[in-house]
């Protein structure tokens, strides 16, 4: 990951790092996402090849201004990959919400971050008060966010594969991870893995298996599984539209 990387470049020496010899080709890839590690990433790359010449630097993404990026490295060479693209259906949280409250199985003992039964919370509140609390940036309803994985694993039947969920850090992950195991219902239906950068490579791997049968997979990852790794068998993404950035 880009993390590890510019680890590797902070205990390197001066000059031509050490660190950095035994490789012949980095490969960043999702480089449009422009962050301050990327950024300063792609600074020092730009300097390290003027020392390392043979040093190849690949510049991978579906959506980046692949001019901009030649520019920056001198007019290099750009290679477009003919690529395919999947129909996927997108639900908001409006969209969601609306799911919830027309689904009235689903309405009964439902308490979403301690606001109420769903059918009060619709039928007494506006729904701009409703969508405030809901998408208040500074908390994660991580009820709601349980509530939706067991939409998603009741209508099993139309989805065979497995669940990723987008959670912005360990704590997150450990304790929505925590709540559906102490659900009853779901820790019968389904294997809940928790994925993310401080997991040794052998326990990340586990994500790579498919579920027992009977069993629905539930992978709570960070954005390593956005930009790090691609579990096949993912048919189903839940984001929590959350994410931790340095400012």
């Amino acid at each position: 990951t880009t993390g590890i990387l510019l680890r590797k470049l902070h205990s390197a020496r001066k000059g031509v790092p050490s660190a950095l010899n035994e490789y012949t080709h980095i490969i960043i890839d999702e480089v449009h996402e422009r962050t301050l590690d990327s950024d300063f990433l792609l600074i020092y790359l730009q300097d390290l090849l003027q020392l390392r010449p043979d040093l190849k630097v690949i510049l991978m993404s579906a959506t980046l201004d692949a001019d901009l990026f030649s520019s920056y490295f001198g007019g290099c060479p750009v290679i477009n990959v003919p690529g395919r693209t999947f129909p996927i259906d997108r639900f908001p949280l409006e969209e969601t919400l609306e799911l919830f409250k027309k689904d009235k199985s689903a309405q009964e003992g439902i308490v979403i971050g301690g606001l109420g039964a769903w059918e009060n919370d619709f039928e007494q509140r506006s729904n701009r008060e409703a969508q405030r609390e809901y998408t208040d940036e500074t908390i994660i309803n991580y009820d709601l966010m349980v509530e939706i994985v067991r939409h998603v694993v009741t209508a099993g039947a139309k989805n065979s594969g497995a669940v990723l969920v987008f959670l912005p850090g360990v704590a997150e992950i450990n304790n929505l991870v925590e709540l559906i195991n102490s659900d009853g219902d779901l820790r019968k239906r389904c294997w809940v893995l928790p994925l993310h950068s401080l997991l040794g490579p052998k326990d990340q791997s586990i994500v790579f298996k498919p579920a027992a049968p009977g069993l629905v997979k539930v992978v709570v990852a960070t954005n390593i599984a956005e930009t790090g790794i691609t579990v096949p068998d993912i048919t189903t993404v839940i984001d929590s539209g959350r994410v931790k950035e340095v400012r």
